[in-house]
């Protein structure tokens, strides 16, 4: 969804009217991917911690 391509790598073209929902589904999957990473650090960074590993 994100490139807008086909299975055979081909891109398609987004309808006009669709362009602008596209871009709102692109930023929200950039944020998703900021907040998985940024979760996953705080995860490793508390087990560290609470294990003494300073």
């Amino acid at each position: 969804m994100f490139f807008s391509g086909l299975s055979d790598g081909n891109a398609y073209e987004v309808l006009a009217e669709l362009r602008p929902a596209l871009r709102k589904w692109i930023v929200l999957q950039v944020r998703q991917l900021q907040r998985l990473a940024l979760e996953s650090l705080l995860s490793w960074s508390e087990r560290r911690v609470i294990g003494g590993h300073v």
